[in-house]
């Protein structure tokens, strides 16, 4: 085990058991201190994290901003202030698994992070405990249950068959390969496996949502296109079925109300596009697709978080309830706009450099890549029209009276424009992160 992977594993088990640990302190300093510990730990792991200089250090950092904004947020998202303690303690592992599936270079390893990895969003998921979030948790234990079990044959076959447990997968049979890629693939939401991800947003807090959709899924992509890249023939199924999904995703987010069931399918579309630029045979475009992975998960982690703060403001997320409802407060409005239109590939985000190089990379791969490409510009466009649709809704109407915000509320607006602010800073300068990260 390397160095790096041990002091994750022991900084995340400590700091677990201390953010656990303040469970028994008094009720008024509960959720204080088991917010500060849980930063704290994120913080020191983000240091950790900038070590690994290679694409799963990228994913950590992804990881860990979103999870320092969602601890932040989590003071005014989390109702359940008794439950507060395990809620962050989960919240770290999931993003310390995230890393660690990432880095994992053998299978067994890997398989153990990736459990890790799905029991704590199995749990929170949960975190409700209501009937809507115990069913939509039973619906992904299922899906991700069979998945992991279909993943565990590939292994075993791979191994029996290589007698290794290398990630390269040298003489391993495209059967092998592929149940790794199809079970690993329903945590990724790849088409047609993605229908257990809108009901779980739907559930879950609004802080994980935004892991859950910022990293976790785009940490699966990633994983199942290192799988596919040792064959051709499985790359393209990829290719294929990413294809499908982003207009699936896509067309699907128009049909909906709930912000939150938007953002969800918009994910569904946008980890399609991640798929696609990763398997592709255009190095340009598998480097931007790491890029994406960074941009999508930054700006879609605070739309996630700013639409767990109207349900707890309005009390709802419902688009025709909230209508107008943002019209009297200039930084709301500006927060929603700017990252609705970001999640569209505008400049100056990072999101533009992202989804602009992919598509330019796949473009000049033969005449599938050039097809690819165009399918994929026009994926992007049609999203433009529900990024509008939540934005101009929510901000258009009749002058409603301004919000009263407390300070947790203004935590959250804070968090969500800390990774609004990320996604514009380095867009402005890609390539440094390019070359820090080696993609």
């Amino acid at each position: 085990m390397a160095g790096l992977e041990l002091l994750v594993l022991m900084l995340t088990g400590f700091g677990s058991i201390v953010i656990l640990s303040s469970h028994f302190t008094g009720e008024k300093f509960r959720t204080k201190a088991s917010t500060a510990i849980l930063i704290l730990v994120l913080l020191a792991l983000t240091i950790l994290f900038l070590r690994a200089r290679n694409p799963a250090g990228l994913i950590g950092l992804t990881s860990a901003l979103i999870g320092v904004a969602s601890a932040v947020a989590s003071t005014k998202l989390v109702k359940e202030r008794d439950k507060k303690p395990f809620h962050d303690a989960l919240l770290l592992i999931l993003v310390a698994s995230s890393f660690l599936v990432a880095q994992s270079n053998d299978m067994v390893r890997l398989f153990i992070y990736w459990e890790t990895m799905s029991i704590s969003i199995t749990v929170l998921t949960a975190f409700h405990w209501e009937k809507e979030s115990i069913e939509a948790s039973l619906k992904y234990i299922m899906m991700c249950g069979a998945g992991s079990l279909i993943a565990l044959a590939g292994i075993a076959l791979a191994l029996i068959e290589t007698g290794n447990v290398s990630m390269q997968l040298s003489g391993a049979s495209l059967l092998a390969k592929a149940l790794m890629v199809v079970g690993f693939g329903v945590e990724a939401a790849v088409f047609p496996l993605h229908f257990w991800l809108p009901d779980a947003h739907m559930a879950a807090p609004s802080t994980v949502s935004a892991v859950l959709s910022g990293i976790s899924i785009e940490t699966a992509a990633y994983v199942i296109s290192r799988i596919a890249f040792t064959d051709p023939a499985l790359r393209y199924v990829l290719m294929v079925s990413a294809l499908f999904g982003m207009f699936v995703g896509n067309l699907s987010a128009y049909m909906q109300d709930d912000i939150k069931r938007l953002l969800a399918y918009s994910s569904v579309a946008n980890v399609s596009y991640i798929i696609l630029g990763l398997n592709s045979a255009s190095s340009m475009a598998r480097t931007y697709s790491m890029l994406h992975i960074f941009a999508h998960g930054m700006l879609k982690a605070a739309l996630f978080i700013l639409a767990g703060l109207f349900l707890a403001v309005w009390g709802t997320r419902s688009l025709k309830e909230l209508s107008g409802k943002l019209s009297g407060t200039f930084f709301l409005k500006f927060m929603v706009v700017a990252a609705s239109m970001g999640l569209t590939g505008i400049p100056p985000f990072l999101t533009f450099w992202s989804e602009a190089f992919t598509l330019m990379g796949i473009s000049v791969t033969g005449s599938f890549g050039l097809a690819a490409a165009v399918l994929l510009a026009t994926a992007i466009l049609l999203s433009f029209g529900y990024y509008f649709k939540l934005f101009y809704g929510l901000v258009v109407g009749s002058g409603e009276e301004k919000p009263k915000l407390d300070a947790d509320a203004w935590c959250a607006v804070a968090a969500a424009g800390i990774l609004l602010l990320s996604c514009i800073i380095f867009g402005l300068y890609p390539g440094g992160m390019i070359r820090y990260f080696n993609l």
